[in-house]
């Protein structure tokens, strides 16, 4: 049942055609298990076509997204450490999670996006300097998970739990053109 509540939560900012996918999902253990070890979001959208839905990956990564900033701390930390959450549709990725290589998407996020100055200023801070010292990016690219980028970012003087990281990378996400989330959803520039 909580599935079910956290589902209808976000689901009035989806496209009908992600809406009606999300109900197909939801109805089908089957279909969450194959979604969930996928290799991107560019294979679940293929899957969701097949299934007669209009759902582009960039529409998935934006709810993908919208998700992961619905959930409670507890399944975000739990998205932080890599691992799959009890709810959130956390596909692809084939079974790691919501946007591994979390330092790599931190600093194309910023060159998209710019630095966000309404987050958490610890983490403005954090990030303008990362923005601006080369040898701190090169570090931050080895981040695989979200709790990395905590650490790394602990290596730097900045407390930052991984699931600010995670929050910050969702907003963000959902900022970006199409053609941007496309990019993403595939997992690569």
């Amino acid at each position: 049942m909580a599935q079910h509540r956290q589902l209808d939560k976000s689901i009035h900012d989806m496209s009908e055609g992600m809406q009606a996918f999300c109900r197909d999902i939801q109805a089908s253990k089957a279909l969450q298990e194959a979604l969930y070890y996928t290799k991107n979001l560019s294979d679940v959208a293929e899957i969701a076509q097949s299934r007669g839905h209009q759902v582009t990956a960039a529409e998935i990564m934006y709810a993908q997204a919208g998700r992961a900033l619905d959930l409670p701390e507890n399944e975000r930390e739990i998205i932080a450490e890599g691992k799959r959450p009890e709810h959130g549709a956390q596909w692809g990725r084939e079974g790691t999670g919501y946007l591994e290589e979390a330092g790599y998407w931190l600093v194309q996020l910023i060159a998209w996006c710019g630095i966000n100055t309404e987050a958490d200023q610890t983490l403005v801070d954090f990030l303008h300097r990362l923005k601006n010292d080369q040898n701190m990016q090169e570090t931050i690219l080895l981040a695989k998970t979200h709790n990395a980028l905590s650490e790394y970012a602990s290596e730097y003087g900045c407390a930052i739990p991984g699931t600010a990281f995670i929050c910050y990378q969702a907003s963000q996400i959902q900022t970006l053109k199409d053609k941007q989330l496309e990019c993403l959803a595939r997992g690569y520039i």
